[in-house]
């Protein structure tokens, strides 16, 4: 199993354990894919077309897989705690948005009202906690020190058989080079 496919399953599992979450599965994928290119006017974004872009630019561009998830895994990770973190600055600017809504229209607006009492609410704030706890436990079970481990291990083999598969094709005179002389003339 590769580092992206375990991602990708936690990602998966993360929605379907969060009983009342704030952001859809789409939502997440689209919020991720984002920082590593994946440019799209639409936000229906899915797990399907985030992995492909992983898998892109592990396969195409040459990106270190394990580099790369453990970017993704901070990603989630500060969103979902973004959130928190900066809950009292969301509500003070929703305030003040309100205020200059209401002083310029009159009355207040509907939407942004419902937003202040949304994220002014306990069980917003306990659903945003649930979900960070969620993601954590998940990625502390899925990426655990033995696991991280495992996931460089296979990825040793694979390139150990790549290598291999590589030599064969590596006249025997031409082994006694530089592993860089080698490259060079065979890897064309």
């Amino acid at each position: 199993m590769s580092w992206t496919t375990v991602f990708i399953n936690a990602l998966k599992e993360w929605d379907e354990t969060c009983t009342d979450k704030r952001m859809k599965i789409e939502d997440a994928c689209f919020f991720l894919g984002f920082p590593i290119g994946q440019k799209t006017p639409e936000r229906n974004m899915d797990l399907r077309s985030l992995e492909e872009r992983i898998n892109y630019l592990v396969n195409q561009e040459g990106f270190v897989e394990e580099f790369l998830i453990n970017s993704l895994i901070n990603e989630m990770s500060n969103h979902l705690n973004r959130e928190i973190n900066h809950l009292g600055e969301a509500i003070i600017n929703n305030e003040a948005l309100t205020k200059i809504y209401e002083e310029k229209h009159g009355e207040p607006s509907p939407q942004i009202k419902n937003l202040v009492e949304r994220i002014k609410n306990k069980p917003y704030i306990y659903s945003a906690e649930e979900s960070i706890d969620v993601w954590n436990e998940i990625i502390q079970r899925e990426f655990s020190l033995s696991r991280r481990r495992d996931l460089r291990n296979q990825e040793l083999l694979k390139s150990r058989e790549g290598m291999k598969a590589f030599m064969e094709r590596v006249p025997e005179e031409e082994r006694k080079k530089t592993i860089g002389e080698i490259f060079d003339k065979y890897s064309e």
